[in-house]
């Protein structure tokens, strides 16, 4: 257990580097965008189109406000699968992160797991990750992240109310511990 924690935590501390400034990683078949503002960091494969993207109406028009928040109108019903998030997640991170750390899941707050959600079909299109710079998930490899994504793309299918079906795009974001959950939808 000690090795485990010691190999973990060596490579942990290298792979943060990775994080540190706003860049282009290129793998071989994809590309991930690194945004580092101020130790806040965002990743997101470099395909999404709609990381920054404000929701829109189908036709172009500008979406109400509280219809942008997802405060008005609920966007999605039905059951969703938190335990798969959870578990597609955590099966990736997890062996990056420190033992220490998982045996007290309260130190692993803080990463954000955005789903952008096709309107028309439920499916999930594009997925990105929001945390601190100071934050175990800065130790994940974007290798990690990625198999994240194309799990919860594989995956993942949402029910979207027909206020949802009238917007550009909805979204499903997923706050972690990776033992205790918090989402919103909207």
């Amino acid at each position: 257990m000690i090795l485990t924690l010691v190999v973990n935590n060596s490579f942990g501390w290298a792979q943060a580097d990775v994080y540190q400034s706003t860049r282009r990683i290129e793998k071989e078949g994809y590309a991930y965008q690194v945004d580092n503002e101020n130790g806040r960091v965002i990743i997101y494969n470099a395909e999404n189109q709609f990381t920054y993207r404000t929701r829109t109406n189908k036709d172009g028009t500008e979406a109400d406000n509280l219809v942008q928040l997802g405060i008005t109108k609920t966007l999605i019903h039905g059951p969703v699968d938190y335990d798969l998030i959870r578990v597609v997640s955590g099966t990736f991170i997890n062996p990056y992160v420190p033992v220490f750390l998982l045996e007290n899941p309260t130190e692993l707050k803080g990463l954000l797991i955005t789903l952008i959600i096709e309107p028309e079909t439920g499916k999930v299109q594009e997925v990105d990750y929001r945390f601190s710079i100071n934050s175990p998930y800065s130790r994940v490899p974007i290798e990690a992240y990625r198999n994240i994504e194309t799990e919860l793309i594989r995956l993942m299918q949402f029910e979207v109310t027909d206020a949802g079906k009238q917007l550009s795009h909805c979204m499903f974001i997923w706050s972690s511990s990776l033992y205790a959950p918090r989402y919103w939808a909207h």
